[in-house]
């Protein structure tokens, strides 16, 4: 199961950062790391961080409040601990506004629902929309945030929307409408003075510390974040990189900043074992600008984590290029790395870590190990495509090819895995060799097409045999003087789709359809 590096990795404790550099450097900015910032510090650069991971790729408003409430109980944790600490008030103001904010926005969003409810008794419900997919069309993230994005988050992610949406029903009254934007205009302003007042007192705390301004971050342009979301829908890594570059460099105290930093390196590495090596550990002493308080072992364990990762990372790409499957020292420093992770884990990542873990002992040449460590996750994750995929790579290691073959058969149902990364997986190897013929079935589109004619037009009629899904589908034509050219976005396993109306197929040739998706090798 070799780990690949892709932006799917950004689901670790540091949620939403996007932060990066184009050159991989060596690790100079770990070894110079002093923590002479302190926790203040810290609780500036983690505040903004809760601005950046408000919900933006929620489509409704009660999730959008179901993720708010999260994220409130976490600022409520850091103000305890700044009053226990007797920090600088400042750091408690930011929190106390920081939870008003949620608070203001959870507000709005019921009264936007009870308006939602009410008009939907008098239009159907879909010419409203989702909320945030029509709000946030011109602001998609995925799964990044903007860094400089307090306003974007709150504001585009909060209210813009709301309007957007409700505001093309033709069955809301004006009166109602307007309303409804007049009250968001007020969240707004009180939104934006609050973020000033905050911005204001964190800056004249850095004056008062002798810290240079840049660091406080804090931007409330809309330029930046703007930017920022322009590159990612246009797959820019060379701009993100380009843009991220400076933030590391003003903000070097901020590990927040260095672990996205870091992870673009790592996906710009094209999985060059050495440079992922030298990310690893460049992650992995990012510990030491992380406050000693337990209040931020998440944010250790963040660290670990993505070390951890790139150290699999680093082991995988030793695989690929034709390593052995037995133990070196890249694999040993990922065993080690989980480890360390798994010792350090919350209740909510045990199992995800044991099953990583498992994936490491395997990848070091002990698949019996690994086993062991995956029966005991059996019950808890046997219907999740990483777990079935694991079991399907470790069984393969240990030679029990036809349970290999079983959990990778399940693994692939559940459409949870990709299939590009099946075909070349080094563990998968005796598979591939010695159970070609069901590996290849397993692992490609299977498919059969009928064509029934009537009087005077041919139903075309496709099914998907495969044990997977099919996206993206096209069926086109090599019959001479047959040119249908039929397509269908999704077809599940089992699934038969109908075209009708087609032109019948010249008498006396024999029919042919060629098949294309992103199944296809």
């Amino acid at each position: 199961m070799t780990t690949r590096v892709a932006f799917a990795w950004i689901h670790f404790a540091f949620t939403g950062l996007l932060a990066g550099t184009a050159l991989l450097l060596p690790p100079s900015a770990g070894a110079q790391i002093r923590t002479d910032r302190g926790e203040e510090y810290y609780l500036i650069r983690t505040l903004e961080g809760l601005y950046e991971k408000l919900p933006m790729q929620a489509t409704d408003p009660s999730e959008f409040k179901a993720a708010a409430a999260d994220l409130r109980s976490e600022a409520i944790r850091y103000k305890v601990r700044a009053d226990e600490a007797r920090l600088h008030e400042s750091i408690g103001f930011g929190f106390d506004e920081f939870i008003a904010q949620l608070d203001a926005v959870s507000a709005f969003l019921s009264k936007v629902e009870d308006i939602q409810a009410n008009a939907a008794a008098q239009v159907p419900l879909q010419q409203f929309g989702s909320g945030f997919k029509g709000g946030m069309a011109a602001a998609q993230t995925s799964d990044f945030s903007t860094m400089e994005g307090a306003v974007a988050s709150i504001l585009v992610g909060g209210l813009v929307y709301a309007m957007d949406s409700w505001s093309q029903s033709s069955a809301l009254e004006e009166s109602v409408k307007k309303e409804v934007e007049a009250e968001a205009g007020r969240l707004q302003d009180a939104l934006l003075q609050r973020l000033e007042r905050s911005r204001q007192r964190f800056l004249d705390l850095a004056r008062e510390k002798g810290w240079p301004e840049r660091e406080i971050g804090w931007d409330l342009s809309m330029q930046s974040a703007t930017t920022t979301v322009q590159l990612i829908q246009k797959g820019d890594l060379n701009g993100l990189i380009s843009l991220a570059a400076g933030k590391r460099a003003e903000r070097p105290f901020d590990p927040h900043i260095a672990l996205s930093h870091n992870l673009l390196m790592a996906i710009r590495s094209e999985e060059r074992p050495s440079d992922l090596d030298r990310i690893c550990e460049d992650s992995l002493e990012l510990k030491a600008l992380i406050p000693a308080h337990s209040v931020y072992d998440h944010h250790r364990l963040g660290v670990l984590y993505q070390a951890a990762l790139l150290a699999s990372a680093s082991r995988g790409a030793e695989r690929l290029g034709g390593a052995s499957p037995g133990s070196s020292s890249r694999s040993r420093r990922a065993v080690e790395l989980w480890e360390a992770a798994h010792e350090a884990r919350t209740p909510d990542t045990g199992d995800e870590l044991a099953l990583y873990r498992a994936c490491a002992y395997a990848g070091d040449g002990d698949p019996a190990r690994a086993r062991t460590e995956l029966r005991a996750l059996h019950d808890r994750l046997k219907d999740q495509p990483d777990y079935l995929y694991a079991c399907a790579c470790v069984t393969c290691l240990d030679g029990d090819r036809d349970l290999a073959l079983k959990f990778l058969e399940k693994a692939i149902r559940t459409d949870g895995v990709d299939l590009s990364d099946v075909r070349k997986d080094p563990d998968l190897h005796d598979l591939r060799t010695y159970r070609k013929q069901e590996f290849v079935a397993l692992t490609t589109p299977q498919w059969e097409w009928t064509a029934t004619n009537s009087l005077l037009w041919a139903d075309v009629f496709l099914t998907n045999k495969s044990a997977f899904s099919l996206t993206n589908v096209r069926l086109t034509s090599t019959t001479p003087g047959w040119e249908p050219d039929l397509t269908v976005d999704i077809l599940r396993p089992g699934e038969t789709k109908k075209w009708e109306w087609n032109a019948q197929p010249p008498e006396g040739q024999l029919r042919a359809m060629r098949l294309t998706s992103d199944q296809n090798p």
